[in-house]
């Protein structure tokens, strides 16, 4: 397969982010920028470069280019050389504009893949021709189906037709496009451009369509739509980070001093289920907290082992029989509100109920 260039188009005003950073700049619950997880499911080391076309106006305010091109290479193991960000001078009328620009100014000519950065998909195999990836309306979540292009698919996976804004099918477009020419792309869309019309890159593929190449739809998975701030704060509200007593809650009330002593009680059943689930989930950072003494970390460690417990974080040494009051901020970034708390009796084994009022 020849080299292929992942091209980032993010030259956008974000207006669906109304006063905050580029939609593309917020910063994911992993603790990365929303345009890095946006490329995860593609597996960027595929890549033999990976271009972002931004606005200059953003780097002056931001000063992005430095830290994402590091943090994209540090996360997908690529060389810092293979990561550049291309600064536009001006906005442009359109995306196909921005790609335009942007093939023109980091001078590719060969392959190019095209990804929307307010999404996440998986595409585990590269196309091999011109392509659109696809995700089947049955098999999504929810979606504003009036704001997504369609594909018309015709025989053998091709593409007879794409359009924008109307529910032509079932296969509506994710924001993945594949041009086996860059320069093919900029040609069409140089022609398109002379007519004055609103472009997208549906209107490009759709010109190349007329002009008889030919196109394929690849279907994506797990489908993640990052369009809108509902959209986002909608996705960040799955993640959260749970602080859980131990004795009491997670395994038996136990002492130090009295039988049963710390690091021999048993879990409650119930309620390790329930934990085990949110752990599972990848979105729950459970943290085990306790006043146990840092001497007895080991042991303790044990029983949570010897009982199957899942958890990230162990945190010993509180004081003891005291409130445990926890503050957290809110903003707009982040739903309100931002700390809330389950009080339940030593050995109540009733966690999954209350967790799911207060996290569904």
């Amino acid at each position: 397969m020849d080299k292929i260039t992942l091209l980032l188009p993010v030259a956008g005003r974000s207006s669906r982010y109304p006063g905050m950073r580029p939609k593309w700049l917020l910063t994911h619950p992993h603790g990365t920028l929303m345009l890095t997880e946006a490329i995860r499911g593609l597996n960027p080391s595929r890549f033999t470069r990976i271009v972002i076309v931004a606005l200059d106006a953003h780097e002056r305010d931001f000063g992005f280019s430095t830290s994402i091109i590091k943090e994209i290479s540090r996360e997908y193991d690529l060389a810092p050389n293979c990561v550049e960000v291309i600064l536009l001078p001006h906005e442009t009328q359109s995306q196909p504009e921005t790609l335009a620009e942007g093939i023109r100014l980091a001078q590719i000519r060969g392959p190019v893949l095209v990804k929307d950065s307010d999404n996440y998909f998986s595409f585990p195999n590269l196309p091999d021709s011109n392509a659109v990836g696809v995700i089947d309306l049955n098999k999504s979540k929810p979606v504003l189906v009036g704001n997504k292009s369609y594909i018309r698919p015709g025989l053998d996976g091709n593409i007879d037709g794409i359009v924008e804004k109307q529910v032509v099918s079932h296969l509506f477009c994710c924001g993945a496009y594949y041009f086996q020419s860059a320069i093919a792309f900029c040609d069409h869309f140089a022609r398109l451009k002379e007519g004055g019309k609103d472009l997208y890159p549906s209107s490009v593929i759709q010109s190349m369509l007329d002009s008889g190449e030919q196109f394929q739809a690849v279907e994506a998975h797990d489908f993640m739509d990052w369009g809108t701030l509902q959209d986002w704060l909608r996705f960040k509200d799955d993640y959260a980070t749970v602080f859980i007593e131990l004795d009491g809650i997670v395994v038996m009330d136990s002492h130090q001093h009295f039988e049963p002593h710390w690091g021999t009680t048993e879990a409650l059943r119930r309620n390790a289920i329930a934990i085990n689930r949110m752990h599972d989930t990848g979105k729950v950072e459970v943290i085990l907290i306790s006043s146990r003494k840092a001497e007895f970390e080991q042991i303790t460690i044990d029983q949570l082992r010897k009982n199957s417990i899942h958890y990230h974080r162990l945190l010993m040494g509180l004081p003891f029989g005291c409130r445990r009051i926890l503050v957290g901020g809110f903003s707009e970034h982040t739903s309100y509100e931002a700390a809330q708390s389950i009080n339940l009796r030593a050995n109540d084994d009733r966690l999954d109920e209350l967790l799911f009022r207060l996290m569904s």
